[in-house]
């Protein structure tokens, strides 16, 4: 059982407006400053509403707080980010927690595993009204000495390949650029061959055969990095990951050291975040597949049989973390009670 400790939660119906007035006029002397790496660049349109989060923060507070954001990999490598915020040296950082699995492999199941939730609003309503962003908070400062202020996600992504992926069976054999963790895992459980690749090289090796299928992002993210012109067919809604989860964390002194009423309004900034993060891109991913038809890109979607294998697979993964840790053990539980709630995940 992971040791309980007094975590706030964060809860997504804050308005601005209405914490400003509860919070009342700055009238404190101090002043704050974060620097904050981003798990995005300029190229991703995700970056801007980063940037805009940082901005929204520094109006809302009137100046008393401000967050200087830096670029992926721009103080430290991508990996290291949460580790190094944790272990003060810089303040806070935006993450995915797969990246996080090399500390604990529980991190995964907040990624969360593929095939778990089908649509943004179950991920979202088992962070914050099944307990599940509780027992975020609560690993996250016991193993990493983090605060997490707020969470939001991405929406189904998408995988680019050289070859058609009509089924699992046509994964078999296939080298697949993929991050370390659970979707490295269950592609290697499905019989690809997961490559480790940053970002960056992902359109050189499809381009050169260096990997015969890629995923990073979804498809609008993925039309601007121009993988439809080294590629042939994508898969979306991709198996491997319905829905990503990225979270803002602070360095737990830091936050703690923040007086109540900057804590509560960067609470209520990530929720304007969240919407932004999650649903704008989403509308241009609906308004890429057009072009991606033009290219001659073939948009493939999987048949039902085929998701129930995928998640068969994938709940067999995300079982096998149990023994492994117990914030995998407590987070599967929660998890499992809600997808069983929803209908979308049976009783054995």
């Amino acid at each position: 059982m992971l040791k309980k400790k007094n975590v706030k939660n964060v809860k997504p119906a804050l308005l601005a407006a209405g914490v400003a007035m509860l919070a009342g006029p700055v009238l404190a002397d101090d002043t704050y400053h974060w620097r904050l790496q981003t798990w995005t660049w300029p190229a991703l349109e995700q970056h801007q509403y980063v940037l805009e989060f940082a901005e929204r923060i520094e109006e809302m507070t009137n100046g008393q707080l401000t967050i200087e954001v830096f670029d992926r990999d721009a103080i430290v490598p991508h990996w290291e980010s949460p580790e190094s915020v944790g272990q003060g040296m810089f303040e806070a950082t935006m993450e995915w927690p797969g990246a996080n699995a090399g500390n604990d492999v529980g991190f995964n199941i907040f990624a969360p595993p593929p095939m778990s939730f089908d649509e943004g609003w179950q991920l979202t309503s088992w962070f914050h009204d099944h307990g599940a962003l509780e027992l975020m908070q609560q690993a996250y400062s016991e193993k990493m000495n983090l605060h997490i202020a707020g969470v939001t996600f991405w929406q189904a992504e998408s995988l680019h390949s050289t070859t058609p992926i009509h089924s699992i069976d046509d994964l078999e054999g296939l080298s697949v650029r993929t991050p370390r963790g659970i979707t490295s895992e269950w592609f290697r459980a499905v019989g690809a061959s997961p490559v480790v690749l940053p970002p960056g090289e992902v359109y050189s090796s499809l381009d050169r055969g260096v990997v015969d299928a890629a995923e990073f992002l979804t498809p609008s993210a993925h039309l601007s990095l121009d993988y439809h012109r080294v590629s042939d067919y994508m898969v979306w809604p991709s198996p491997h990951q319905m829905l990503a989860t990225i979270y803002l964390a602070v360095n737990e002194d830091v936050w703690d050291e923040l007086p109540n009423h900057l804590q509560k309004t960067v609470e209520a900034a990530m929720s304007e975040f969240a919407h932004a993060h999650a649903y704008r891109p989403y509308i241009n991913d609906l308004k890429s597949l057009e072009t991606y038809r033009e290219a001659g890109n073939e948009i493939i979607t999987w048949s039902p049989e085929e998701w129930d294998r995928a998640r068969k697979v994938s709940k067999d993964l995300w079982r096998s973390y149990i023994d492994r840790s117990e914030i995998a053990a407590e987070a599967v539980e929660s998890m499992e009670d809600f997808m069983q709630l929803l209908g979308i995940l049976e009783e054995d």
